[in-house]
């Protein structure tokens, strides 16, 4: 999947509302966009006084040439961590998307570090 995304959003309480334009041609930055409705939300906590869990989800709504491709489209993101000294947390992010009627699953596992 190879594309070029231009978001224009409107955020309220969490919850956000707009317009993504979207470039698939092999040319990313040629002028063959399209633009559709999107959607999204986000929330951030903090379990235990250490643990901080983050969540984001994007929903679009694409044109589809593939007359039998299902067009909704989305990205889920999260990211859990936690302090194993002041400057050093312990976290694992992940994503699941579906993206031009792929599907993708990615996790990773790290350490970050604050200078």
């Amino acid at each position: 999947v190879r594309y070029l995304k231009i978001d224009a959003r409107r955020s309220f309480k969490g919850f956000s509302f707009g317009f993504t334009s979207r470039n698939t041609d092999e040319n990313v930055l040629s002028k063959n966009f399209e633009t559709f409705i999107s959607f999204g939300g986000s929330t951030k906590k903090k379990y235990w006084d250490k643990v901080d869990i983050e969540f984001s989800f994007d929903g679009y709504f694409p044109p589809s040439e593939e007359e039998d491709r299902d067009t909704f489209e989305f990205e889920n993101k999260f990211k859990m961590s936690y302090p194993l000294t002041k400057k050093i947390r312990l976290y694992n992010i992940g994503e699941i998307s579906k993206l031009q009627g792929n599907q993708f699953y990615k996790a990773k596992v790290g350490f970050e570090v604050s200078l």
